[in-house]
């Protein structure tokens, strides 16, 4: 198949492989496993296969497909296009788990490819800005307007609250955990328990705080329209990049200073509460004495 709109798929389990063609006739094969994340070139032509004849292979796709459908509303023109992206192909070794580091700033670096075998191994890097030693790294996959970055919480730690616009979707990778959701002014938290497999969307400026319950390193990948490289709403690039030249992503600035993250000592003082509680059933040490919280 090939069509007009981009997807980014996430493998939950099972094995298998994907055959992109160019049409330059040239054909790339990769073969993805559990916790794998992929993408194909716009408008190329490709197909999936399942590598068992026993088990099921579960992937979960982000795309922007409604956006598109919305927006020519005939279905020849989207699959049926012969429009030659090429410039978007990407390297050979985009193909093989390869990939390029862009380096921005803190919380921005790129990693540039179109497929990452294991988002559980991958190297990320130090994202201050977000709280307790987390580290992360931002994907630009195909060269596409499509966004996903991974995040990583240290054990016996937790993220700072923050919000943002609609339209990312935040799936487990590794470890275990649980994120509070709330709207500004509402008095109640609503609590999401999650591990790999679950995905949950925050929804339109709602705040929202993920919390590491787990004996390992916790990560998550978040997805959505519009990256780092290809903001696509003034709202996505106010929150990943800021509005001026030098300035900070809101999700990672103080709404003391105008952005949409809430530091530790600001934090409602039922939060830390909750977590503790955690960390003493799930017989972890608390490791957040060195970051003021309440």
């Amino acid at each position: 198949m090939k069509h007009l709109y981009e997807d980014v798929y996430y493998v939950l389990e099972g094995r298998g492989s994907t055959q992109v063609e160019l049409s330059t006739g040239e054909k790339h094969t990769f073969e993805w496993g559990p916790k794998g994340l992929f993408a194909v070139p716009l408008n190329a032509k490709h197909r999936h296969f399942n590598a068992s004849g026993q088990e099921k292979a579960l992937l979960v796709s982000t795309t922007d497909m409604p956006m598109v459908m919305n927006t020519f509303h005939n279905e020849a023109f989207i699959f049926d296009n012969d429009f030659d992206f090429i410039e978007r192909s990407g390297k050979a070794k985009y193909y093989t788990g390869e990939g390029d580091l862009i380096t921005v700033k803190q919380g921005n670096h790129m990693w540039e490819t179109n497929f990452v075998p294991d988002l559980s191994t991958i190297e990320l890097k130090s994202w201050g800005d977000r709280g307790a030693g987390g580290s992360n790294i931002m994907f630009v996959l195909a060269d596409s307007s499509m966004h996903a970055h991974i995040s990583e919480m240290p054990v016996g730690t937790y993220k700072k609250g923050h919000r943002h616009g609609p339209g990312f979707h935040v799936m487990c990778v590794s470890g275990h955990g649980y994120s509070l959701l709330w709207f500004d002014g509402e008095e109640d938290f609503l609590r999401i328990d999650w591990k790999h497999g679950v995905v949950f969307p925050p929804a339109d400026r709602q705040f929202h705080q993920h919390f590491n319950t787990s004996q390992s390193p916790a990560r998550y990948l978040a997805t959505g329209v519009g990256g780092l490289r290809y903001p696509l709403t003034v709202d996505k690039r106010r929150s990943l990049i800021g509005l001026k030249p030098g300035e900070n992503g809101a999700v990672s600035t103080s709404i003391k200073d105008g952005g949409d993250q809430i530091e530790y000592e600001d934090q409602d003082t039922r939060i830390h509460k909750i977590w503790l509680e955690e960390m003493k059933k799930n017989n972890i040490e608390p490791k957040m004495d060195n970051f003021n919280t309440t």
